[in-house]
Order: C-alpha cells, then sequence, then structure tokens
C-alpha cells in the first residue's frame, strides 16, 4: 500500500472494474499512496507500448497502476486501424499516440512542454519496433503560428498540465513556447485523419478555430477532446460553448470519460455536460455524423 507495488495495483485495478462508473477517487487514492521514496523511476508495458514512468507524480502511478483514464484508453484504441492517422495535440508522455502506434496507426503529436516532450521523446525511443510511427512536433498548436507562455506549479516535479490559462500564475513557473496552427501543421498530411485528440487546458476553443481546413480537407472520423471548465472559463469559453462548437461541425457526442477512471454516458447529443466530480476534468468523445447513445 503506498508505494504502488503488486498489492496496490491489484487493489487500484480491482477499483475500477468494479465501480468504473462511481465517483471512488478517494478510495483509488488510498489505494494508490504516495511512493515512500523520491525519483523512483519504473518502466511498464501498456497496451502493447513501453513507457518510462516517474512514480512520485500521481499521473504516471496512475497508469503505472494501469487505471489512468483505463476506459477512455480501452474505447478510444479500438476505433484504431492499421494504417490509421491520429492527431495528438497536447500529447504528453505519448500516452495515446504510442497505443496507436502499437495498434499500426501513424500518430502525429504535438507537445510544447520542453520538459514534456523530453519524455515523450524517450518514449518513442523505448518502441524501436514502432518508433517510426510516430512523430513529435515541439510546439503547441493555437488559433495561429506564433508563441503561447504556458504555466505550471513546478516544471521540474511534473509540466503534463501546463496551462496557458492557469489560475494564480504569479505563483506558477511559467515556459514561452512556439506554437502553429492546425490547418498549418497539416498541410502534407493526406485524408483522412481517423482521430483528432485535443488536450491542451482550456485551449481547446483555439486550436478548432486554427482548424477549418482541417476539417474541410481531412474530415476527422473520431474528435477526443478534453473539458476542463475552469480553464475554459479563463480562456473567455465554457464547456457548453466548447460542446456546441464541435456538435455544430456536425460531430455526435458518444460518451464521456472522467480524467482517471469511468465513462458517464451522454444520452442526447444536444444536452449539457453531465455532472461529473467538482474539480475533475473530462473528456468526451465524438464521432462524425453518427447517432446519438441512448
Amino acid at each position: 500500500m503506498g508505494r504502488c507495488g503488486p498489492t496496490s495495483r491489484r487493489l487500484a485495478r480491482l477499483v475500477t472494474r468494479v465501480a468504473p462508473v462511481r465517483r471512488i477517487d478517494w478510495l483509488a487514492y488510498a489505494i494508490i499512496g504516495r511512493p515512500r521514496r523520491g525519483g523512483v523511476t519504473v518502466s511498464a508495458d501498456r497496451y502493447g507500448a513501453w513507457f518510462r514512468l516517474h512514480l512520485a507524480s500521481v499521473d504516471d502511478r496512475l497508469v503505472y497502476l494501469d487505471t489512468y483514464e483505463r476506459l477512455a484508453i480501452r474505447d478510444v484504441s479500438a476505433l484504431l486501424r492499421r494504417g490509421d492517422l491520429v492527431v495528438d495535440v497536447g500529447a504528453n508522455i505519448g500516452l495515446y499516440s504510442l497505443v496507436a502506434a502499437a495498434r499500426g496507426a501513424r500518430a502525429v503529436a504535438f507537445e510544447p512542454v520542453p520538459a514534456t516532450a523530453d519524455r515523450l521523446e524517450d518514449n518513442i525511443k523505448m518502441n524501436p519496433s514502432f518508433a517510426d510511427r510516430v512523430t513529435l512536433h515541439r510546439m503547441g498548436v493555437s488559433s495561429a503560428p506564433g508563441s503561447l507562455t504556458l504555466y505550471t506549479k513546478s516544471f521540474q516535479d511534473y509540466s503534463g498540465h501546463a496551462s496557458a490559462h492557469l489560475a494564480e500564475r504569479d505563483r506558477a513557473e511559467s515556459v514561452q513556447v512556439p506554437t502553429t496552427s492546425l490547418d498549418l501543421a497539416t498541410t502534407g498530411l493526406e485524408a483522412p485523419v481517423r482521430l483528432l485528440k485535443i488536450d491542451v487546458e482550456g485551449h481547446e476553443p483555439a486550436v478548432l478555430e486554427g482548424g477549418k481546413e482541417f476539417f474541410e480537407r481531412l474530415h476527422p472520423e473520431y474528435l477526443f477532446v478534453e473539458f476542463e471548465e475552469d480553464h475554459l472559463l479563463r480562456a473567455g469559453s465554457s464547456g457548453s460553448e466548447l460542446l456546441d462548437r464541435i456538435l455544430g461541425l456536425g460531430y455526435t457526442a458518444l460518451g464521456a470519460y472522467t480524467l482517471h477512471h469511468g465513462l458517464w454516458p451522454l444520452t442526447s447529443p444536444s444536452q449539457a455536460l453531465p455532472p461529473f466530480p467538482p474539480g475533475h476534468g473530462a473528456a468526451v468523445l465524438f464521432e462524425a455524423g453518427s447517432p446519438s447513445l441512448a
């Protein structure tokens, strides 16, 4: 318990399998605990891809315990076929990009934070058998090319949640990163795009704004988009506005996933987002022109 050992892994998996749709985060964190020693680094095979994980990081421990976005990864990866093209905006350490590559798809990954991009590059090298299927771009995606200042509490501890829309910026570290747009960054890609994933901590509306030609030309079949209400509000948008924009592009919401585990079905594509646990982000899976789930 508290050290990410075999007992913790078994219990964590049991919790998410027995109660995958319930608000049980307090129990999951009680099982996961915190490592007794800092700087513990391990390698783990997840969904056919290898990752180097730092167990002092909450998200890395969840990946190691095989509970991090487990249902979302299962459902998203099941959509991918050999030869498919995935565009991963906000790729972090490459969990979705490398899982896509493990299934035979090609992934174009965008990660602007230097420390996080370093880890993604390291994870790509850990998978030499399909490393050529992942192309890493060390830049952010926004409404137009330029630059953007990202903030996080500590780039040394964990930089995966850096945001241009972080609260209390005066207490955070910052880094300026180059940006491109979806239209500009994908001019050399051939249609179709099977999946577009966007997880940029509140900057999702700007990504869509810079992708009008991308959607017209490449017609992604599926979208997987993060909704984090606090970040979106600070960016001058909201979850409902982002949802309306995506529905207006001709997509239908299939389901929404809590940050770490759980599927929260959307019974209608026009309804508001479901009541996620307070303080938690969510990701919503959309399909182009599909009927809604009842």
